[in-house]
């Protein structure tokens, strides 16, 4: 077996000697001895290295099976969407901000609703009692779907007739 130098191999691959140490240094050439190359090893290995080794066809077929599981993933979404089980980021966000704004409408009647009936009322405890009540009556209607969100069901129902 011949053995040859960098600058040999450096001739017959048409790149430089710089190079040709940087990829031994960078373990893409192994030398057969200090300083000395088998030519056979080394154009192989540049020729992997060029145009891309079992490692690039390991990550490239590792890439595809990725990409295929991601459309798998987002096909088993779609599905999800369509059959109500997933939902909307934006149709969350829409129908939690209707929840939280029946809520603060719900609250704020409550001193409306019922100071006609307070100002009446000289026991603090039958305040508290009607107050309490009102509080849990709220509370109830809110906690029930779908009251919490009946504005949105309204909305999307003027929406519908327009």
């Amino acid at each position: 077996m011949k053995l040859y130098t960098t600058k040999a191999v450096a001739e017959c691959l048409g790149i430089t000697d710089r190079q040709v140490r940087n990829l031994r240094d960078d373990g893409v050439l192994t030398e057969a001895k200090p300083g000395l190359f088998n030519i056979k090893t080394v154009v192989r290995q540049y020729l992997d290295f060029k145009l891309g080794g079992r490692d690039d066809q390991a990550n490239l077929i590792a890439r595809k099976a990725e990409r295929e599981q991601i459309k798998a993933e987002l096909e088993k979404m779609r599905l999800e969407e369509a059959q109500g089980n997933l939902h909307r980021t934006e149709d969350v966000k829409r129908a939690l901000e209707t929840a939280f704004a029946n809520f603060k409408t719900r609250m704020l009647e409550i001193p409306m609703k019922y100071a006609g009936t307070l100002t009446q009322v000289t026991d603090q405890g039958e305040a508290f009692d009607i107050l309490r009540g009102a509080v849990c009556e709220a509370l109830d209607e809110i906690s029930q779907y779908d009251i919490a969100f009946a504005m949105e069901e309204e909305e999307d129902a003027d929406g519908q007739e327009e």
